[in-house]
């Protein structure tokens, strides 16, 4: 047997030690990587968030953990008022940084790999069409620009099905405020973390307005025919609901639209000048007893 003297031993350990130290940093470092967050049902994931770091997939900066776990109690407050129970798959959602001063929520749907208008999402948590999950962890292997976003995931989007994915883009990393105590807000601030994330996940389940082309006045879209979409569980201050076309004004242009025309009445516009409430079964059964602002509704920040 080899005799090994006590200074080719210090040295043996020494490399063992630094081998294992660089394969406890390589693994630390893939750890560190994008990561998924389950929130559950029953026992079963029903919202899948997916983070990604700086150079994975379109983001430019690392998540804290403070972030991570913010993202997740603004989707736990959608996954609460909905019931996922029964889903066959979870609502996946992508959650991305940027160094741009934004956040924004999209939900992208795909029919037979092609880029749809139609939102899937909501398809899927009110009637159950099935939906074939994205491999959304396999995004943290490539670098793509925004703009490259719809193109990417057309190319990841099944070739035959339906599938569909939230986009959550989370900018500004230095500019949130945090407080987990604002579960049901009655004052959403542009800066509030939680408030900016349950609004843009609102956006992701179809609750939006439009720009009217011949009038440039903001309104609904014509297309909501549908009563059980979500965007129909909207009302204002003045208990006016959301409706098809319906105009979207402040307190101020009412007025003066009303002078102009006096066949006019308020329930013809919809008022938005701070927050407007969402409504429904379920909203009741968790508010219980409480309102806000008088109204049995959850309160949304208008213009943000």
């Amino acid at each position: 047997m080899e005799k090994i003297s006590k200074q080719d031993l210090r040295t043996r350990r020494r490399l063992f030690a630094v081998a294992i130290f660089l394969g406890l940093s390589a693994t630390t470092a893939q750890a560190a990587a994008s990561q998924t967050e389950n929130l559950y049902s029953n026992g079963s994931p029903v919202v899948e968030l997916n983070f990604f770091n700086g150079g994975e997939f379109t983001s430019d900066y690392n998540f804290s953990k403070t972030t991570i776990n913010a993202a997740k109690l603004g989707a736990s407050y959608w996954k609460n008022l909905f019931d996922m129970s029964a889903l066959s798959s979870p609502w996946q959602i992508a959650v991305t940084s940027s160094e741009r001063q934004i956040l924004t929520g999209k939900t992208f749907s795909f029919s037979d790999a092609t880029l749809t208008q139609e939102n899937f999402l909501v398809q899927f948590l009110q009637d159950g069409r099935e939906l074939i999950p994205f491999d959304v962890q396999s995004f943290a292997e490539e670098k793509i620009s925004a703009s490259e976003l719809e193109k990417f995931l057309q190319e990841k989007a099944a070739s035959e099905g339906y599938s569909a994915l939230t986009v959550l883009t989370v900018g500004s990393k230095n500019d949130w405020h945090f407080n987990e105590q604002t579960i049901l807000p009655d004052n959403e601030q542009a800066k509030d973390f939680f408030g900016a994330v349950r609004l843009e996940l609102v956006h992701a389940l179809g609750v939006e307005a439009l720009t009217d082309d011949s009038t440039s006045a903001l309104k609904f879209s014509d297309a909501l025919n549908d009563r059980r979409l979500w965007t129909l569980h909207l009302t204002d201050a003045n208990r006016n609901f959301a409706y098809a076309g319906k105009q979207i004004v402040t307190s101020k242009q009412l007025a003066e639209l009303l002078e102009e025309n006096s066949e006019l009445t308020a329930g013809n516009f919809f008022v938005a000048d701070d927050k407007v409430y969402f409504l429904g079964r379920n909203v009741t059964e968790v508010l219980d007893t409480a309102t806000f602002d008088g109204v049995k509704g959850i309160p949304i920040n208008a213009w943000n």
